[in-house]
C-alpha cells in the first residue's frame, strides 16, 4: 500500500495504491472539481464507495494517516464526478488525473512531485490483447475500466465522454466500443447538455436547419425535420431529435 498526494493549484488530491489500484479519497477529488457540497455530490454520483476502514480490514494494510471513515472511489467514480462537474477547469482536471497522474503511477507504481509535465512516461511492457488494453496517446487505460464507465453512463454523458476524447486523444469510445447513439432521440434540452448550449438555442437552430417552424408558440415538425425528429404526443406535445439533426 501506498500513500501518493499530489497537488493541482491549492488543491491536495490524496491517492492509496492498494493491490494494483489506485483508490482517491472522494472528497479531495469532489473539492477540486469545485463540488461546494462535497458528500453530497459522492452520493450522488459515485456508485462504489468504500470507507477506508472497511479495506483497510480486508487487506491488514499499515494505516496511513487517515480517518477510518474517509470515502474513496475508483477511477470509474472519479470519471463521473468529473462528466457532473460544472468547473470550468474540469477538463483540465480530467487531463491531469487521467494523462499525468495515473500512467505514471502505473508505470512506476509512485508519483514523483519533481516529475516535469513534459516528460515522457516509459511506455509499459504489455501483450497483445486489444481486448484487455488499448493505448491513448503516451497514456495506457484499462479498457475493462473504460467499458465499465461507459456501461453505466447515460447516452447524454456518453456523448460528451466521447466528444472530450475526439478533440483531446484523436480517439472515439462509442466507436471502438460500437456504441450507438445516432437512433436515439433526444429532447432540445438534452441535446443542449450535450453540445453547452440552452434549449433556446437548441431550437433556433433547428429552425434554421428548416426541421422545425413556431405555430402559435408550439414548434412543429416540417417535412425535412422528418428525417432526423419524432413527435411525441401527449399532455404536451414534443419534438425528439437525433444528435445528428444539430451536428
Amino acid at each position: 500500500m501506498n500513500l501518493i498526494v499530489k497537488n493541482f493549484n491549492t488543491f491536495s488530491v490524496r491517492i492509496l495504491l492498494i493491490d494494483g489500484k489506485e483508490w482517491f479519497v472522494a472528497k479531495d477529488i469532489a473539492e477540486v472539481l469545485g463540488y461546494v457540497e462535497t458528500a453530497k455530490a459522492v452520493r450522488t454520483h459515485c456508485k462504489k464507495v468504500v470507507a477506508f476502514d472497511k479495506l483497510n480490514r480486508v487487506y491488514e494494510m499499515d494505516t496511513p494517516k487517515l480517518d477510518p471513515q474517509t470515502r474513496l472511489i475508483l477511477e470509474g467514480d472519479v470519471w463521473r464526478l468529473i462528466i457532473k462537474s460544472h468547473l470550468p477547469e474540469a477538463e483540465k482536471i480530467e487531463a491531469w488525473i487521467m494523462e499525468e497522474v495515473l500512467p505514471s503511477i502505473r508505470t512506476t507504481g509512485n508519483y514523483s512531485i519533481q516529475q516535469p509535465q513534459t516528460q515522457n512516461l516509459q511506455k509499459p511492457e504489455f501483450g497483445n490483447s486489444t481486448e484487455q488494453i488499448i493505448e491513448l496517446k503516451n497514456n495506457v487505460l484499462q479498457t475493462s475500466s473504460l467499458i465499465e464507465i461507459l456501461r453505466n453512463l447515460n447516452p447524454i454523458d456518453l456523448f460528451r465522454l466521447d466528444q472530450f476524447y475526439r478533440e483531446f486523444h484523436n480517439f472515439s469510445p462509442l466507436a471502438t466500443f460500437k456504441i450507438d447513439l445516432d437512433s436515439q432521440f433526444f429532447l432540445p434540452t438534452e441535446l443542449g447538455r450535450m453540445i453547452n448550449k440552452s434549449p433556446v438555442e437548441i431550437n433556433l437552430i433547428l429552425k434554421h436547419k428548416g426541421f422545425q417552424v413556431r405555430e402559435n408558440g408550439v414548434w412543429k415538425m416540417t417535412s425535412s425535420g422528418e428525417e432526423f425528429g419524432i413527435e411525441i404526443n401527449g399532455k404536451f406535445n414534443q419534438i425528439k431529435w437525433k444528435m445528428k439533426s444539430i451536428i
